[in-house]
């Protein structure tokens, strides 16, 4: 009669074995399964993706009430990096993109770069950026694109100061009338906003420093950096230009001479020369403004906090962004 010890350790191996057995064939499986659903019945694309609504056609970006442009329209997935959901301003006093030659999202050759800089075509007038760099900050201003003057700091930019040099939001509850004032105006050029509009109304009709109110103001310190992208209803532009740089009039009747059948060669190079004077093809990317010393831009005097201040002139991606630019390799920070 066989041993039992001997017969209990051949059912343990022989079990041992089939279960290593059908975790090779299961993993073996899988893996197959998959392989084969990846390139024979690849997933479809999220519904949000292919639900979304906003327009980018260069006729519809030149033009107000648009989804995606001065009306919400959901980004689901995109949302994750980019939290907005109205996200262009059309610039009608823009002479680049009324006469027809540019579209509003102007950079389309590098797909390395191109979003990078579309996104400062949001809040930047083209010659800022296309102009020779300067080793000394430039004579810049905020330009209202409905009116094309000279206007103060963008509203939420002055929000966001204050809350900068706030130690708590909550010490904002004497300033508390000024800030629901630049709160509405921030609303009003934005094209409305639910969520800000809702924490407008709650300022509006809580006591300032009241538990309501406290919490109104930290949700608005946590929603107002969401804004900051290009909803300002105003651009930063060169504050010489106006007489310097055709106007938008001066643009569309310099490109009607251009396009018209009576110009020759000679007549296109130097209507193409007038409306270009001072404007470089290719700027100098990012370093000239968000260099530690000396940046370009005074953004102080543009209305920009402290805080933000340091973020703009001291970002790592400014180095990134040079060396994908010049052709060079890049490594990837690591995490701390």
């Amino acid at each position: 009669m066989a041993d039992p010890r001997i017969i209990l350790k051949n059912v343990l191996v022989r079990g041992y074995t089939l279960g290593i057995l059908l975790v090779v064939v299961f993993t073996g499986y899988t893996a197959v399964s998959y392989l084969y659903r990846s390139i024979f019945k690849p997933g479809k694309p999220p519904t949000e993706i292919l639900a979304w609504k906003g327009e980018t056609a260069a006729e519809r970006l030149r033009t107000p009430g648009a989804l995606g442009i001065t009306e919400p329209a959901g980004r689901a997935p995109l949302a994750h990096y980019h939290a907005v959901d109205r996200w262009y301003q059309p610039d009608l006093r823009n002479g680049c993109i009324t006469s027809g030659c540019h579209d509003p999202i102007p950079h389309s050759q590098s797909k390395e770069l191109r979003a990078f800089a579309n996104l400062h075509s949001t809040f930047m007038s083209c010659e800022v950026c296309h102009r020779q760099a300067s080793a000394t900050p430039i004579s810049a201003v905020w330009v209202s694109t409905k009116t094309g003057k000279p206007q103060p700091a963008p509203a939420i930019l002055q929000l966001l100061a204050r809350f900068s040099a706030a130690t708590q939001p909550a010490d904002l509850a004497d300033q508390s009338e000024s800030v629901l004032q630049l709160l509405r105006q921030a609303i009003d050029v934005s094209g409305g906003d639910p969520v800000l509009n809702f924490l407008a109304l709650q300022l509006e009709t809580s006591q300032p420093g009241s538990p309501v109110w406290r919490q109104a103001i930290q949700q608005l310190a946590e929603e107002l950096p969401n804004h900051a992208r290009g909803e300002y209803g105003a651009k930063i532009a060169m504050a010489d230009g106006p007489g310097i740089r055709p106007t938008s009039r001066e643009f569309a009747k310099l490109t009607e001479e251009y396009f018209s059948r009576k110009a020759d060669q000679a007549d296109r190079t130097r209507i193409l020369g007038r409306i270009h004077e001072g404007i470089i093809q290719r700027p100098q990317a990012c370093v000239p403004c968000h260099r530690t010393e000396n940046p370009m831009l005074d953004f102080k005097a543009l209305g920009y906090s402290p805080s933000r201040i340091d973020a703009l002139t001291s970002t790592p991606i400014v180095g990134m962004i040079q060396q994908i630019r010049e052709g060079q390799p890049f490594n990837l920070p690591l995490g701390p």
